[in-house]
């Protein structure tokens, strides 16, 4: 390891390091300490290390969180996708990166981790020589922004183009806003369809989530709430970077499903930002790497071309790892079917 390392918390430093990637096309919200930060609670912090070779760059954004009744850590990259960043693909300068994460690793007392690679930006190649097993996940759908809005009517489904329709007629429109009085609707109808389904604690943003959305700054984000006869029915939340829109977070309400708020909304979102310079609209994969998965089939109604998204997994203090691990098992013989695959099973 030729190059020198450091590890940044959110300010300045981290600003200007990853502006040195946005010459290389390697720049996304999902990078931003401000983003990074809506999700370091229960004593999370959000760190990247950074390694500087003679001419290239390295960036690892995580939020590194301590376990429970130890004093180790373990890793993750935020919801979302992220992973490392690399000027360059050069074996050796990645595999003297990786060495200086894992200096880093052991510093800071983090035996492993989890990170959710960006499939537009295929982040999974910069972790080729590094300590994690990397494993498809889901493919996820994209739509390209360079079309006119004919050509991209053309490839929606055909049922996908009449329950447009159909949501036109029946008079629902379709508002786009943003700031925190939208951030603060939308979310209100975003936790109450994830209280009707009970969803997991991990999709259940609190309303101070949504305050930190709107503090990422202006231009950062979009609602676009589905509206029939003044009444609120549909809402989307999508996160704006400098070359992606991400489809980031949608609700609409059960009893409204026949007006097909969701549909009327994701072709509205895309109407939006054709042409607006941004390249890609992401919408993501489905709830399962099931190919048949009923949402991903939703989201492939708009376009054919989709993305691959990977995660990778590592353990890097193999024996409190493996003691961690055990000890839980032990615990909750009842988790091991369905959290026992997960390499952070112990935080389930």
């Amino acid at each position: 390891m030729t190059g020198t390392w450091r590890v940044l918390v959110p300010g300045a430093e981290w600003d200007e390091v990853l502006a040195c990637f946005a010459g290389h096309g390697l720049d996304d919200i999902y990078f931003d300490h401000r983003y990074l930060s809506l999700y370091a609670h229960g004593g999370a912090r959000a760190e990247a290390l950074v390694y500087a070779g003679s001419d290239d760059l390295f960036f690892f954004p995580f939020l590194r969180s301590p376990i429970d009744g130890t004093d180790w850590y373990d890793f993750e990259t935020a919801y979302g996708y992220g992973g490392p960043l690399a000027t360059t693909e050069r074996p050796d300068f990645l595999a003297d990166a990786w060495a200086a994460f894992g200096s880093a690793a052991a510093e800071l007392r983090m035996i492993a981790g989890l990170v959710r690679f960006h499939p537009l930006l295929r982040t999974e190649r910069f972790a080729a020589h590094g300590p994690l097993d990397i494993l498809p996940e889901r493919r996820t759908v994209l739509i390209r922004l360079d079309r006119s809005a004919e050509t991209v009517w053309h490839d929606y489904a055909d049922d996908n183009r009449r329950k447009i329709r159909k949501a036109e007629k029946l008079g629902l429109r379709i508002e786009e806003e943003a700031g925190l009085a939208a951030l603060s609707r939308f979310s209100t109808l975003y936790r109450a369809r994830m209280d009707e389904l009970q969803a997991e604690a991990g999709y259940l943003f609190a309303e101070e989530y949504f305050a930190g959305i709107a503090a990422l700054g202006e231009g950062r984000h979009m609602v676009c709430r589905a509206v029939l006869d003044g009444e609120t029915v549909g809402g989307a939340l999508l996160l704006l970077g400098r070359q992606f829109a991400h489809y980031h977070l949608s609700a609409s309400r059960s009893d409204r499903f026949s007006l097909a708020p969701n549909n009327a909304l994701r072709h509205a979102a895309i109407l939006a930002h054709l042409g607006g310079g941004r390249r890609i609209m992401h919408f993501g994969g489905g709830l399962s790497g099931d190919p048949a998965d009923t949402l991903l089939a939703f989201k492939r109604k708009f376009s054919r071309e989709t993305a691959e998204f990977s995660i990778g997994r590592c353990v890097l203090d193999r024996k409190p790892y493996d003691d961690l691990r055990a000890a839980w098992a032990h615990a909750h013989p009842d988790r091991l079917p369905r959290y026992g695959g997960y390499v952070l099973c112990y935080r389930f």
